[in-house]
């Protein structure tokens, strides 16, 4: 219905998206009231996750209606989703990728549950539009198939009509409104009296099946044929297309894709919760598992003839194996936090705390030569320190795992060839 143009404001010396009917629309009158009507729904939702309306005008010459918004920068989340099965495909390790399409996908529920508050229903939910910022943002677009729940929804919509209101024409009994691949089957069916906040539920189940299998929850040789696998079909279980997906996220795709609209979730909140809670599960049995594998960890190496430590993401010390304590002479009590610098040679302090600074703000690994004094004759000896940082799914670091190996031969070995 409409087209989008990069536009440029010379009041304010910005870019603006500038939205307006298609010329060949422009004589509709059903379509000239849905752009009208998308225009005011867009300025009446002011929330973070709907791109605010500057103006609305008319053309001077066709007298062609459109209206000015923010321009944001980025792509749709459709376009992540391909980049995001392409990796997966390849064999690399996406789990920071889904973790971030996941937070994506539950600011757009949050977005569509303030909508719903206010009595608006999006009815085209997909993953073209909405779009993935540069700087963070997440912006569900494209309200012209919106739908208002009564005309005086929340005495809010004032100046905006409803379907009802703005006549038949508008939205006919029947009529099949919304993107055929994300409808809900109600929505395919025409049934208009049916249509609340749990078809939105619908396109929202399908967003999150697309992320999870790379594909809408039904394709076809066309149109018609993906409508009726919408009416009659229940979608294949991402599972069965993508064995590795979780069975958790499995069930509340599932769901929020069920035919009957009373078997689905109630409210977007409550599935943006659902998934939250399962990202929150899955985030505590990788620390549990952390945790059973540090003690693993630990008991092997206390076997080794070397110095193995950990720390903690600030690059507090928190653990040193048994061969530590018997090299230095110290106790736990003066190695922990940053105690164990004490046994630093005093000219290898200040690069050794500047590169471990460093490694902590960069989160890249660590390695670099000191020396160390031992218990056994105050001699200081050289050693060989390297680190490896461990990330949590949404890449930040956790723990810092390390060992020291003595280089000591090594060293002299290589002064004794160094030129002079």
């Amino acid at each position: 219905m409409g087209r989008v143009w990069l536009a440029r404001d010379t009041v304010f010396g910005r870019d603006v998206a500038l939205k307006e009917i298609r010329p060949e629309r422009a004589a509709e009158p059903a379509s000239q009231m849905r752009f009208i009507r998308e225009a005011q729904i867009t300025g009446l939702l002011e929330h973070p996750g709907v791109v605010p309306v500057y103006d609305m005008d008319r053309r001077t010459s066709e007298g062609t209606a459109f209206y000015t918004m923010r321009f944001v920068g980025g792509r749709t989340l459709t376009r992540a989703v391909e980049d995001y099965h392409r990796r997966r495909e390849s064999g690399e390790d996406v789990s920071l990728d889904l973790s971030a399409l996941l937070h994506a996908f539950v600011v757009v529920c949050n977005t569509l549950g303030y909508a719903h508050a206010r009595g608006v229903i999006h009815r085209d939910l997909k993953g073209g539009n909405v779009v993935l910022g540069d700087f963070g943002e997440v912006v569900v677009l494209d309200w012209g198939l919106a739908k208002l729940l009564g005309s005086g929804a929340e005495q809010s919509t004032t100046g905006v009509n409803s379907d009802e209101a703005a006549g038949p024409e508008l939205t006919l009994l029947g009529e099949v409104l919304g993107t055929p691949a994300y409808m809900a089957p109600e929505q395919v069916e025409g049934l208009s009296e049916r249509i609340d906040v749990r078809t939105d539920i619908y396109g929202l189940g399908a967003i999150l099946y697309h992320i999870l299998t790379g594909r809408p929850p039904f394709t076809g040789a066309g149109t018609a044929e993906i409508l009726r696998r919408v009416r009659e079909d229940e979608p294949t279980p991402p599972r069965q297309l993508c064995p590795d997906i979780a069975a958790g996220l499995d069930a509340i795709c599932l769901r929020a894709l069920a035919k009957k609209p009373e078997h689905r979730y109630a409210a977007a909140k409550e599935l943006a919760d659902a998934v939250q809670l399962w990202q929150e599960a899955e985030r505590r049995k990788a620390e549990e598992a952390l945790r059973a594998s540090e003690l693993q960890y630990r008991s092997l190496a206390d076997l080794i003839p070397g110095v193995v430590w950990t720390a903690q993401a600030d690059g507090s010390i928190d653990y040193a194996n048994r061969y530590w304590f018997t090299f230095s002479g110290m106790t736990w009590e003066q190695t922990q936090g940053n105690g164990w610098a004490a046994c630093l040679h005093p000219d290898d302090l200040p690069r050794t705390i500047q590169s471990w600074t460093t490694a902590l703000q960069t989160g890249e690994p660590y390695e670099i030569e000191y020396r160390l004094k031992r218990a056994a004759d105050g001699a200081y000896r050289w050693f060989l320190a390297q680190a490896r940082p461990l990330r949590n799914a949404e890449g930040q670091v956790v723990k810092w795992f390390g060992m020291l190996t003595e280089i000591e031969d090594r060293v002299h070995a290589r002064k004794r060839v160094e030129p002079t």
